[in-house]
C-alpha cells in the first residue's frame, strides 16, 4: 500500500475509542462474545473516505508481486470491467449498491490498522465463465498464536443508515457459520491455493495439508 494511501487514511480515519470505554460509560456491543474490545473508528471527511474507497480498490483486486511495476490505471479499470462485474450503463442506485465498496474499505483498515497481510487476492476468485464475482465472505484470516490457529471471517455492510447494516448482517449469520457454507464452500476454495502459502512449515499450511488430505 502506497504511503500516500495510508497517510490519507490516518488523517481520515481516526480512531475514536475501544469498547468498553469506562470514561464514555459504554460497553461493548451485546454480540461480542469474546474476551476482545471492539474497536470505533470516526470519519473526519466524507470525501476523503470515498478516496480510500476507491484507491484500496487496486490494493483489494492484486497481489503485491502483480502491483510491483505494473500499470495501476489499466490495472484499476481492468479490475472493474472484469474482477467486479461493474455495469457502466446501470442506474446509479445499482452502482452505489456494489459490494466493492464496502470490502475495499474493510480491506484498508485491516491492512493498515491491523497489519493483515494478503495469501489470495479476491482477483483470483472471478469466475470469467459466469462473468460474476465469488460469492463468500468479504475477508478471511487465518491467524497462528503461538501454537494455536484462529479462523476469523469477515462481512461488511456497507449502508447510508447503521440499522440497515446490523440488520442484513443478522440475517445471513446462520448461513455463514453453517458447515456447508463455512467448510464444502469456502475452505474448500481456500485448499485450492494452498501453493501460494511461502512458509510450509507454519501451522496453517499443516492444518491445510490434512484437510485436504
Amino acid at each position: 500500500m502506497k504511503e500516500s494511501l495510508k497517510k490519507l487514511i490516518d488523517k481520515t480515519i481516526l480512531p475514536e475509542c475501544s469498547l468498553p470505554d469506562s470514561t464514555r460509560n459504554l460497553e461493548k456491543t451485546f454480540i461480542t462474545t469474546q474476551n476482545v474490545m471492539d474497536d470505533c473508528y470516526k470519519i473526519k471527511d466524507d470525501l476523503d473516505l470515498s478516496k480510500i474507497v476507491y484507491e484500496g480498490i487496486l490494493y483489494y483486486s492484486y497481489d503485491e508481486f502483480q502491483l510491483e511495476g505494473g500499470n495501476h490505471q489499466k490495472m484499476f479499470l481492468n479490475a472493474f470491467n472484469r474482477k467486479f462485474k461493474y455495469n457502466y450503463s446501470a442506474s446509479d442506485l445499482s452502482k452505489r449498491k456494489l459490494g466493492i465498496y464496502g470490502e475495499s474499505l474493510l480491506y484498508s483498515v485491516l491492512k493498515h490498522f491491523y497489519k493483515t497481510n494478503t495469501l489470495i487476492s479476491r482477483g483470483y476468485f472471478y469466475d470469467v465463465q459466469k462473468k460474476s464475482e465469488v460469492t463468500g465472505y468479504d475477508a478471511f484470516h487465518l491467524i497462528q498464536r503461538e501454537d494455536q490457529l484462529e479462523l476469523w471471517f469477515g462481512e461488511t455492510k456497507f449502508y447510508e443508515d447503521c440499522k440497515g447494516a446490523i440488520d442484513s448482517v443478522f440475517r445471513s449469520i446462520e448461513k455463514a457459520i453453517s458447515d456447508d457454507y463455512l467448510i464444502n464452500t469456502n475452505l474448500v476454495t481456500i485448499l485450492q491455493h494452498k501453493g501460494s502459502i511461502e512458509d510450509k512449515s507454519s501451522k496453517i499450511y499443516s492444518i491445510l495439508d490434512r484437510w485436504e488430505k
